[in-house]
């Protein structure tokens, strides 16, 4: 299998409680691709801002997607010549409040 990690990702000149979206899309990729939720570095206004909100994160703190490998080193390699780059497409989001239980 093939293993892609985000750890964290910020925009650098944006509101305190902006996220980021990471998509990627595979050359020959039927669909929209994987939409990664990495989260935002520690002590980050954006971690700040979500602070009560769970993140999905792995044993070492990143957004992580597997894909299923289904041949042989050489053909990979080819694959990943031919493709020449993986686009990874970054999108801003903004924090959602914590739920709150109805009185």
């Amino acid at each position: 299998s093939l293993t892609l990690s985000v750890s964290s990702a910020e925009w650098l000149d944006a509101p305190p409680d902006a996220g980021c979206e990471v998509r990627v899309r595979w050359w020959g990729e039927a669909g929209e691709g994987r939409v990664l939720r990495p989260p935002p570095p520690v002590g980050s206004a954006a971690d700040h801002s979500q602070a009560g909100l769970s993140h999905r994160r792995d044993e070492v703190g990143a957004a992580t997607a597997q894909y299923a490998v289904r041949c042989g080193r050489p053909q990979l390699k080819r694959y990943f010549e031919d493709m020449r780059e993986l686009v990874i497409e970054l999108r801003e989001t903004r924090a959602l409040p914590p739920s709150r239980d109805a009185p």
